[in-house]
């Protein structure tokens, strides 16, 4: 079963550990607007009374499945709950208060007679296919978007992992080559990320493009062109955009 992680810290505050658990969540949503971490946080917490309500204890795919059933209106309602409480759990799961993602698994409400604008998750043939596309890509552009792609495909990072990065954040960590990965805030220490061998390749390619200096500045940059002569951070928007 899955469960969250205890503190004696959140004992001793006289909260519950999930409801703490879901404020770290939310100081960490700084990639998304302020109107989606209100309505997530709304959302979550509703999910953390429910739970208290119903006993406490593990958090099930079984007992995500019982709340939404619990929470009814449209289709659109429930599954917008479903996107906040599966936001929490992947955070929980890759920051460790989670040893399992109790949503993995659940299915949304469908959506009768609605456009799915959302496009499915990509399959490992997929990934690979533009991996192998931006390989071949002699530009600096698809080095650059290989490295990205490889980061978020080998390393799982967020969109503003990858955009806080610079170069100097890899290094070797216990004999293994490693990306430091930035928290929400400076006052975070930087956690090491092992990059696997496959990923390593396209990322190497990248730094050997790279425009600006080579030690220092940000790991993944703008390009030269008639805007500049490039090695600027690069947006969110357009990290995002990559894929």
């Amino acid at each position: 079963m899955t469960e969250l992680t205890v503190t004696t810290r959140a004992e001793l505050a006289g909260r519950s550990a999930l409801d703490q658990v879901i404020g770290a969540w939310l100081a960490d949503l700084d990639d998304t607007t302020a109107d989606t971490r209100l309505t997530y946080g709304r959302l979550a917490g509703r999910f953390a009374r429910w739970h208290a309500a119903a006993g406490g204890g593990p958090v099930t795919g079984s007992g995500v499945r019982a709340w939404l059933a619990s929470v009814g209106g449209s289709p659109s309602t429930r599954n917008l709950h479903l996107a906040a409480l599966r936001s929490f759990c992947r955070w929980a799961l890759r920051s460790g208060h989670l040893d399992a993602d109790p949503t993995e698994g659940v299915r949304g409400a469908r959506l009768k007679g609605a456009k799915l604008h959302k496009r499915d998750a990509f399959t490992p043939a997929e990934v690979g296919r533009m991996l192998e596309l931006c390989q071949l890509d002699p530009r600096p552009v698809g080095a650059r978007d290989g490295a990205v792609l490889a980061l978020m495909a080998f390393m799982a990072l967020r969109t503003v992992e990858i955009q806080r990065a610079d170069v100097g954040d890899v290094g070797t960590h216990a004999g293994r080559r490693v990306l430091y990965i930035r928290g929400k805030g400076a006052e975070d220490a930087p956690v090491p990320g092992v990059v696997p061998d496959p990923c390593w390749r396209y990322v190497e390619r990248w730094l050997e493009l790279r425009p600006g200096a080579a030690d220092a500045g940000p790991l993944v940059t703008t390009l030269a062109g008639p805007a500049g002569p490039g090695g600027g951070r690069l947006s969110r928007r357009t990290i995002r955009a990559i894929i």
